[in-house]
């Protein structure tokens, strides 16, 4: 799209037009590259996992997939994860229809393009919300995620990693426990990567 400023009221008819997502930073689009086949299977086995765990344990929130925007900065900042819970119900954005303000979790699969992003300005931007307890990166590579869960309301943070097929990750923000061999079920992991996690 170029660096032109756009206003947030063109943003939404914009997407519509083109057909693409984009974020959208200070009046500037950047639109989100499509997935490869590793990252499409773990996004869609994370969002099935969250709704089937959520509705088991009755906690009262919602998952939601990579379609949904996150409203960072009301009219400056939005970003898509690739997958999500709120509690209880999604809240909408006052300034941007389809997007929401209380996310409780946050996922993103990472890939070495995207890995630093996902580390650095979306960890920053994620934890800048009153309402995320937790952000949770999943590698697309190997079976390991790594959870980043705040403590109380200051910039304390801890990290919590998982690896291996036979391992679970424990979400407290939202009460439930996901294995990994249901995040990777059905992945193909690169030659190298799947000769390891046969060792």
């Amino acid at each position: 799209m170029g660096q032109e400023k756009i206003a947030i009221s063109d943003y939404l008819a914009i997407e519509q037009e083109d057909g693409v997502r984009y974020e959208f930073h200070e009046g500037k689009l950047f639109a989100m590259a499509g997935g490869s086949l590793p990252h499409t299977d773990i996004s869609t086995n994370v969002v099935g996992e969250l709704r089937n765990l959520i509705r088991s344990n009755d906690g009262g929130c919602k998952s939601f997939n990579s379609d949904m925007k996150i409203e960072i900065k009301p009219g400056v900042k939005y970003v898509y994860p690739d997958a999500g819970v709120s509690c209880p119900d999604h809240k909408e954005s006052k300034f941007l229809k389809g997007a929401i303000t209380n996310p409780r979790l946050v996922v993103e699969v990472t890939s070495p393009s995207s890995g630093d992003y996902d580390r650095g300005h979306k960890f920053r931007w994620y934890f800048s919300l009153p309402s995320v307890k937790e952000y949770l990166l999943i590698s697309q590579d190997e079976p390991l995620v790594m959870l980043y869960r705040k403590h109380g309301e200051g910039d304390l943070f801890g990290m919590v990693t998982a690896q291996g097929m036979d391992e679970s990750i424990e979400l407290r923000s939202i009460g439930i426990t996901m294995k990994l061999s249901e995040i990777y079920y059905g992945v193909n992991f690169p030659p190298a990567k799947a000769s390891e996690k046969r060792e």
